[in-house]
């Protein structure tokens, strides 16, 4: 009986990690540059497979909530004409300043700040070979393998940074469309600049919608589960007590 509780309430546990996953996803789904979170659970023939050799103990029940997954899918490039929105085909990453220290981003809707740095709406400063970029209040003219001019291709300015982690499975997201990782995980990256792009998020709303509303049923059933466990519970610990 407590371990038809365990199960239910590992079930619960897992449907509320993966029904928050999903909302966040369809929260960002207008977010520039996002990239879409997938979790996955592991259930009892999981389970069986990884004590597979282990010594004989107790065998837990139940599903598990694993780790994310980042799906690493492009989204659709959208031309807007805007001469300071950059989009990135292939697997790179612009690399941003922040206070708290180096971020690696998609989203290209850059802009100018009162000090004449390109960097992003939150402030972030986007990163050349020779640093932060300042450009002013020139209009610019990039070549897609990220040299930088100005508009009349008459003054060279720097090149974007641009970066692609050698194991993808090492990126962690610390916000948004914002990552992390290892430094000895990046390397020079060969993607395309496009000017004038911007890249939407990779989020799948005819994914995401019906995910949410399976997830929202199994929680109910488990819920349900949990009710069931803890009334025949109590009904057994009643039935105890009246044993003379």
């Amino acid at each position: 009986m407590l371990r038809g509780i365990y199960i239910s309430a590992t079930g619960l546990k897992a449907g509320l990690k993966q029904l928050d996953t999903i909302a966040n996803n369809i929260a960002n789904i207008n977010t520039v540059g996002y990239r879409a979170d997938i979790t996955v659970n592991s259930g009892f023939e999981e389970k069986i497979l990884n004590y597979a050799g282990k010594e004989v103990g107790m065998l837990e029940y139940g599903v598990n909530s694993d780790i994310n997954y980042l799906d690493l899918s492009s989204g659709k490039f959208v031309p807007t004409g805007r001469n300071l929105d950059f989009a990135l085909v292939g697997n790179g990453f612009f690399v941003v300043e922040t206070p708290a220290g180096l971020r690696y981003t998609r989203a290209g809707d850059f802009q100018v700040n009162r000090d004449g740095y390109l960097c992003l709406p939150n402030g972030s400063r986007v990163l050349g070979e020779k640093g932060p970029i300042k450009i002013d209040n020139e209009e610019l003219y990039v070549e897609k393998d990220g040299r930088i001019y100005n508009k009349e291709r008459s003054r060279y300015i720097d090149r974007l940074r641009v970066v692609e982690p050698v194991d993808p499975v090492g990126l962690e997201k610390v916000g948004g469309n914002f990552f992390v990782t290892a430094a000895n995980n990046l390397r020079p990256g060969n993607a395309l600049v496009l000017q004038g792009y911007l890249e939407q998020s990779n989020v799948d709303p005819n994914r995401e919608y019906p995910a949410l509303l399976e997830s929202l049923r199994y929680l109910q059933s488990n819920a349900r589960g949990l009710k069931v466990q803890d009334e025949l519970l109590s009904k057994a610990v009643n039935d105890l007590g009246k044993v003379r």
